[in-house]
């Protein structure tokens, strides 16, 4: 009988330390979904401005040289916004693996 309560007791403690590893590793997962999620909804809001920016047509009609070389200096000033958050969007991406590997939290070990 003691020894059943005894291993009953090692039992329960090893249910309640990977109850504890467990629910450390979804509070990390879910820090991090929750960053990624943000920085995705940042990057959305981004888009959304240079897509307003980018709907204004250049001047590009007009015969005039200074016309023409202010358009194109308007345009190369959108590009690099738009390059640095194409940068900061590789990198939230290529965190997407770890994330998505990291989702299995040892759930199917019980």
């Amino acid at each position: 009988m003691q020894r059943d309560i005894e291993t009953l007791q090692k039992r329960w403690n090893d249910i309640i330390s990977s109850s504890e590893d467990r629910s450390h590793k979804a509070d990390k997962m879910y820090g991090a979904w929750s960053a990624f999620d943000q920085e995705i909804n940042n990057f959305d809001e981004i888009l959304d401005k240079f897509q307003n920016k980018l709907a204004v047509e250049p001047n590009v009609s007009s015969t005039d040289i200074q016309v023409l070389e202010h358009e194109l200096a308007l345009c190369k000033v959108k590009l690099v916004p738009i390059k640095n958050q194409i940068l900061v969007i590789l990198i939230v991406f290529s965190r997407l693996p770890e994330l998505v590997e990291g989702t299995d939290i040892g759930m199917a070990e019980a």
